[in-house]
């Protein structure tokens, strides 16, 4: 199995077991929620994002900009930083880090 998890099999083996409750998250994880909304003191919030792009090789690189900073928009507040995430096969060659 790769790329995401189906709604089901996330719902059984991942969601159910989270167990933690933390009056911050005001937005936790569950199906369809792409960031998560934390508060963090002083009438502030925190938007974190995370989520992986699969499929895709062409505009890889635009695809993960983009989607992330429009998750956390979506949120109303706006993308401020960007932690990327890589995972490339062992074969994989300048060239296609250029590209993404």
């Amino acid at each position: 199995m790769a790329g995401k998890l189906p709604p089901e099999i996330l719902k059984k083996y991942i969601l159910s077991r989270v167990g933690v409750v933390d009056p911050s998250v005001i937005v936790g994880p569950s199906i369809g929620e792409d960031a998560a909304v934390i508060d963090i003191g002083d009438s502030k919030v925190l938007v974190a994002h995370v989520d992986p792009i699969t499929g895709a090789v062409e505009f890889l690189g635009w695809l993960a900009v983009h989607i992330a900073c429009n998750d956390v928009a979506v949120r109303g507040v706006r993308p401020r930083w960007l932690l990327p995430v890589l995972y490339l096969p062992e074969n994989a060659d300048l060239g296609l880090i250029d590209k993404i």
